[in-house]
């Protein structure tokens, strides 16, 4: 059972109602990446869009949209509340950018793979997304 309080905060999570991204992984071929895509942290504690397809050597942008919130943008399997929630291809490496409200911050993904990523003070409420990375 799942007791949620909510006090200022917009929502309640675990870790049966997180994401699999397992369409938006599926769907993502190298013809339908892109070069560059940007992702806002926003007020809801989501990252919009939650899953995005880029070509190798293609950016990821992410942008804190929120009014009050810090968030970050962290690849780091040991920071991670769920092992699920954090996940870096063979050759790949992990990252952890701070989001101020108001502020961005971006990364260029050199290896092709599935990085699985979330907001550290948000990770339990399913703030979590996923970068899939296509060779051409």
């Amino acid at each position: 059972m799942t007791i949620c309080l909510l006090v200022g905060l917009s929502g309640c999570a675990t870790s049966t109602t997180t994401p699999t991204f397992a369409r938006a992984i599926a769907a993502c071929t190298a013809s339908r990446a892109v070069d560059q895509v940007t992702v806002d942290a926003t007020d809801l504690l989501h990252f919009v869009p939650a899953a995005v397809c880029i070509k190798v050597g293609g950016t990821v942008t992410w942008r804190n949209t929120s009014s009050g919130h810090d968030h970050t943008s962290t690849d780091e399997p040991s920071e991670a509340a769920s092992a699920g929630d954090a996940s870096v291809p063979p050759g790949g490496h992990g990252w952890n950018l701070r989001l101020p409200t108001g502020r961005s911050a971006h990364l260029t993904f050199t290896k092709a793979g599935v990085y699985r990523y979330f907001c550290i003070p948000h990770e339990t409420f399913g703030m979590v997304g996923v970068v899939v990375v296509r060779a051409a």
